[in-house]
């Protein structure tokens, strides 16, 4: 069984799935087994479902799992992470804005540490190539989330994280469906003692389709605030029991871009 199980979210993401997959192959990870690959269809409605049976058929590292419904980021993110087998676990996106090889560094850091089963190793997105109005926005986001979660993270939603599984029995029983569960795993893994490495990677320009923010922004910003706040008053960053159940239903998808 592979070391390492990467997760990656895909909603109608058809155009940009034969490079991702070609950039999955290449990457030694995937070439030497110490790597497979868990890819979510959270429920595309273009031919991202097809794109992905053909492919599988050519390819035994990686697994295809399908939501009939999207699910929002998180929710995509949950069902892979619930099907995972592997003792670490990675989250990248499938749009192509963070590349293998920053995967890869991520990873080799992890490995050396003395600490790797209690600590979250993750990007953060110090050269960006996508535009300012999202870089102000996540500095916002990041600044708000650690005032209200107690936390110090320079940058939330910053990929790939790669962690333990154990951190998923930590998790309480609901988990946040949008990009906002990037925040309750840090939350998390913080408030249980849990130690945070970030290191530099580039966060590339989406190379094609389109983002699922578009046209609805501030309905999402406002509903995020909302969830960062839940997390404080629930208490939702501590664990209530070992076992992954039925995720919040936001009713809000979204993407990955803050």
């Amino acid at each position: 069984m592979a070391q390492l199980q990467i997760v990656i979210p895909l909603w109608n993401e058809a155009k940009n799935i034969p490079d991702l997959l070609d950039m999955l192959e290449k990457s030694p990870l995937i070439r030497e087994g110490t790597a497979s690959c868990i890819l979510v269809n959270n429920g595309s409605t273009d031919a991202t479902a097809e794109i992905l049976k053909r492919a599988q058929s050519e390819r035994s590292w990686f697994e295809v799992h399908t939501l009939s419904v999207n699910q929002g980021y998180g929710g995509g993110v949950m069902a892979g992470l619930k099907h995972s087998r592997a003792p670490f676990l990675a989250i990248i996106p499938g749009d192509l804005q963070i590349v293998m090889s920053d995967t890869e560094k991520v990873w080799q850091s992890l490995l050396r540490s003395s600490y790797k089963e209690t600590c979250i190793f993750k990007g953060r997105r110090t050269i960006r190539k996508d535009g300012w109005d999202m870089q102000w926005v996540s500095s916002i986001y990041t600044f708000i989330a650690n005032l209200i979660l107690g936390t110090q993270v320079k940058d939330f939603n910053g990929l790939p994280k790669i962690f333990h599984r154990r951190l998923l029995d930590l998790l309480s029983i609901e988990v946040v469906t949008t990009f906002v569960m990037d925040a309750q795993l840090l939350a998390t893994a913080h408030h249980n003692g849990w130690r945070l490495v970030e290191l530099p990677v580039t966060f590339h320009a989406r190379r094609a389709g389109v983002s699922s923010w578009s046209g609805k922004r501030i309905r999402v910003y406002i509903h995020s605030l909302y969830l960062l706040f839940r997390l404080r008053r629930e208490r939702l960053i501590f664990p209530s029991n070992l076992k992954l159940s039925q995720a919040i239903q936001s009713g809000t998808s979204d993407s990955h871009n803050s």
